[in-house]
């Protein structure tokens, strides 16, 4: 669950940006952070195994480009 939140998150940003063409530069460096430290925590505390970690963020991240398709039409 924390893979998926933070890969929607991670692509709302890259999304925004596109879409708008406004730099989320900033705003899209601490989103990609801040996954990255939760990611690191839960294989530290032995949560998850890497694919575990990496299918959440790429299920994250799909959801959200689906979500930009269906919108688009």
């Amino acid at each position: 669950m924390h893979g998926i939140a933070l890969g929607t998150a991670v692509a709302f940003l890259a999304s925004l940006g596109f879409m708008y063409q406004i730099s989320f530069g900033l705003y899209f460096t601490i989103a990609v952070f801040i996954a990255g430290l939760v990611s690191t925590a839960r294989l530290i505390l032995s949560g998850h195994q890497p694919s575990e970690i990496y299918w959440g963020l790429a299920a994250g991240i799909l959801a959200m480009l689906l979500s930009e398709i269906i919108y688009s039409f």
